[in-house]
């Protein structure tokens, strides 16, 4: 007897696959793998927010270029600013969420810029969790702008995808400024090291008090390293140094 209405399943084997490569780096690749299953997914990451309000990437795979980037850039930057915050913000504790989120809706220009029109992503499906002291979220990225064909598969692979998490710890979380540092160094040589230090962890969402703290100088000292590496290069905003390292 077939019943209408219910969740579509996850092929079992799917649903071992993604709990086994739970804690692991292969875990995004997995679940990326799994999600194609159902619809053209092209990129896909996870993050855990903290007690402490502050994001965690713990998966992200991608047939793009410089997902795992993306990825934290968002999770540094911009992740208040996503229209999912506001389902998350309304979600009762212990309930799951949902929400499709179109790149017109992004209202924060760099947001925008880096996570949507780059990759050129039309759109994501946002799936999460909501605990008491820590939520999950899952994002599914895609370039196409037609419905979703497979929404109710992929909602529930999300479902399995968070509770994989759920049980395992989040991997290490990477130095998202050192990697920066390496490409501004590529693409604006003239800066200076205390320049790309400081312009590197403003990119990665550091405030001057928080990078003062990290390198050991003071918070006047940030802003005229900051003020420095802006003059050269003619610019007014640390984000126009962004064009340049990240395609």
């Amino acid at each position: 007897m077939a019943w209408s209405g219910l969740p579509e399943p996850v092929d079992p084997n799917v649903g071992a696959a993604l709990i086994e490569a739970a804690g692991r780096e292969t875990f995004g690749d997995v679940l990326l793998a799994a999600a194609q299953r159902y619809d053209f997914v092209e990129e896909v990451f996870a993050y855990r927010l903290g007690a402490d309000g502050k994001p965690r990437v713990v998966a992200s795979s991608s047939g793009l270029d410089r997902s795992d980037e993306r990825a934290e850039i968002f999770a540094r930057r911009f992740y208040r600013d996503d229209p999912a915050r506001s389902i998350w913000a309304e979600t009762p504790v212990g309930a799951v969420f949902a929400r499709r989120v179109h790149a017109s809706q992004i209202l924060l220009h760099d947001y925008r810029a880096i996570c949507f029109d780059k990759p050129a992503f039309a759109d994501k499906l946002c799936f999460g969790w909501r605990g008491n002291e820590e939520s999950l979220f899952l994002s599914m990225y895609r370039r196409g702008a037609a419905e979703w064909q497979g929404a109710a598969r992929l909602a529930a692979l999300a479902s399995v995808a968070l509770s994989a998490i759920a049980q395992k710890p989040h991997r290490p979380e990477a130095s998202l400024a050192e990697r920066l540092e390496r490409r501004l160094a590529r693409a604006y040589p003239d800066l200076r090291g205390r320049e790309l230090q400081v312009c590197a962890r403003t990119l990665a969402g550091g405030s001057a008090d928080e990078i003062a703290a990290e390198l050991g100088i003071g918070r006047a000292t940030v802003l005229t390293y900051r003020q420095r590496a802006y003059q050269r290069y003619g610019f007014s905003a640390v984000s126009e140094f962004l064009p340049a390292i990240i395609d």
